[in-house]
């Protein structure tokens, strides 16, 4: 639920997100947990923004952040909208190999979402410009829904398992059904 924005990633409110990535830290969610690993968060439109911003907020927690076609701004709460004022505000991992994978296509939304990426990215620049990869998707893979979800978040999911983006025509086959309603798989080298 939208209305639950605030309470969910904030570390100053009772939050179920802190939970949730400690139970993936520590292994409890799942015994098939590698904790030794850190986690990565990444969303898509509302998701995205969500992911960037706990990026920020457990950027000593978070190594790596999907952003895939973000929303402008985040829920606050009340109808309340926030976003961020200044690029000093945009602080992810400090760790060497941590990663902001940005990404959105040309096609949404007569390019609003591709706006909103590339002014994420002259703030996320600022004091991360190293660990920032962008991907723009061409018109052809369309609006915002779910064929360019899954396109981006397979996508997100090549690029967190290999360090590179896939070629447009390894994700144009493999999510090639706008009908199909899960999760694209990984395809292994």
């Amino acid at each position: 639920n939208i209305d639950d924005f605030q309470n969910y990633i904030y570390k100053t409110q009772p939050n179920r997100f802190n939970k949730l990535l400690t139970s993936i830290e520590d292994g409890s969610l799942c015994s098939k947990i590698d904790t030794s690993i850190k986690p990565c968060v990444a969303g898509f439109s509302m998701g995205g923004m969500s992911a960037l911003h706990a990026g920020v907020e457990y950027n000593d927690r978070i190594k790596y952040v999907g952003c895939l076609s973000p929303a402008k701004s985040f829920y606050l709460g009340d109808g309340k909208w926030g976003f961020y004022n200044k690029a000093s505000e945009i602080k992810f991992s400090t760790e060497p190999d941590a990663h902001i994978y940005m990404s959105a296509g040309r096609g949404e939304q007569n390019g609003d979402f591709l706006n909103t990426i590339n002014l994420y990215e002259q703030g996320i620049k600022v004091n991360n410009a190293d660990k920032l990869t962008k991907f723009v998707a061409p018109d052809s893979w369309g609006p915002h829904d779910w064929p360019m979800a899954q396109k981006e978040i397979f996508m997100y999911l090549y690029f967190a398992n290999f360090g590179k983006i896939p070629s447009n025509k390894l994700v144009e086959t493999v999510c090639n059904n706008p009908n199909e309603y899960k999760s694209p798989k990984i395809i292994y080298q």
